[in-house]
């Protein structure tokens, strides 16, 4: 096999004496070789996108425009062509953008500084596509022809599909204009091809990678908070400044809410007298126990401190909102080797420029 042939996301530099650094990602090879997680793209606006949900009411339609919806969620807007219920945001969607998004991963080198050189074109398998959903009695044809309507209204969807929105880096706030997500897509002969924009590729090339746990995409789309929630956490698990603060495998419950489309503020649910424990709190945890097989999680103070036997009554919601979710994502990888060496480096350049600026007074 040359070396054209290996996937170059995978494609990593082995020697007994430096650390196994992965060419593409720097990620360390520890941290890639759990074939349950694997390296994805991801920025602000697709993980926006991710949370907007199914039943997101469009600000306004345009029949002139192709019948366009727009759907807003403060600086943040969805534009999806030729709208119909059958192309709401539902959970497959996301799914495959995530996906796709992995592949898309794959094939390019992380950050490249020219977006012609990007390859922008990925594609799935059918067999793939219903292995990863977990769907079962993959060789009959009335399951095959049901996941391939699935994967062609997906693609569907997310091809009618613009973002606009802006993204704050350091003190600098950037605004990008509407933006498509792809370019062309299609199924042909049990194989689904998707070409994102070169700005989309490119907007995500230059990014952030997460360590993506494969399993998610098998958790159920019938509690529609449960993958939005699943994906949230183990993005949080993913950052590596969260790794450094020692935060990375506790969050607070108003940010996990944040990412739950079908949970509803309690000024909604005062407005119409209703249980804040069954429509907030009750909505919470199934989301959270419907991925108990991929994460494990309690309920904590700050920092993980156990709650006192008053907070473990839950008794109000002012207790409630104030609590963090304690969690552990299964085979999740530890880029602590990587970190480390992250850190010699830094300290290295940093020691070599001031010697090249001593050395120039």
């Amino acid at each position: 096999m040359s070396k054209k042939d290996i996937p170059q996301a995978y494609d990593l530099i082995i020697k007994a004496n430096t650390p196994r650094l992965n060419v593409k990602t720097g990620l360390h090879a520890e941290e890639i070789e759990n074939p349950s997680f694997v390296p994805m793209l991801n920025g602000t606006a697709t993980n926006k996108l991710a949370i907007i949900g199914r039943y997101a009411e469009p600000t306004r339609i345009n029949p002139l425009a192709d019948n366009e919806a727009t759907i807003e969620n403060g600086d943040f807007k969805v534009f999806i062509e030729k709208y119909s219920n059958k192309k709401s945001l539902k959970t497959g969607v996301v799914k495959l953008l995530d996906l796709l998004a992995v592949e898309l991963t794959k094939v390019n080198n992380y950050r490249a500084k020219d977006p012609a050189t990007l390859q922008t074109t990925v594609t799935l398998s059918l067999d793939d596509y219903m292995n990863y959903l977990g769907i079962k009695n993959t060789d009959n044809p009335n399951t095959r022809k049901e996941a391939r309507k699935r994967l062609k209204d997906a693609l569907d969807t997310l091809y009618s599909i613009s973002l606009e929105w802006e993204e704050k880096s350091g003190d600098k706030v950037k605004s990008y204009a509407k933006m498509r997500i792809c370019e062309a897509q299609g199924i042909k002969r049990g194989i689904a091809s998707f070409t994102f924009t070169t700005n989309m590729a490119y907007y995500l090339n230059q990014s952030y990678i997460m360590q993506y746990p494969l399993e998610l995409l098998a958790i159920s789309e019938r509690n529609p908070n449960a993958y939005p929630i699943a994906r949230k956490l183990a993005l949080h698990h993913s950052m590596d400044n969260n790794h450094k603060k020692g935060t990375h495998n506790i969050i607070s419950v108003v940010k996990l809410l944040e990412s739950a489309p079908e949970i509803p503020t309690i000024e909604e649910v005062r407005a119409v007298n209703g249980s804040w424990g069954e429509r907030i709190k009750d909505k919470l945890e199934k989301a959270l126990d419907a991925v108990g097989d991929v994460i494990s999680w309690e309920y904590c103070n700050s920092k993980g401190v156990p709650l006192n036997d008053k907070q473990l009554e839950l008794s109000d919601y002012e207790t409630f909102i104030k609590l963090f979710i304690k969690f552990d994502i299964k085979g999740a990888p530890d880029p602590t080797k990587r970190l480390e060496e992250k850190k010699k480096t830094t300290a290295r350049r940093k020691e070599k420029a001031q010697s090249e600026s001593k050395e120039k007074e």
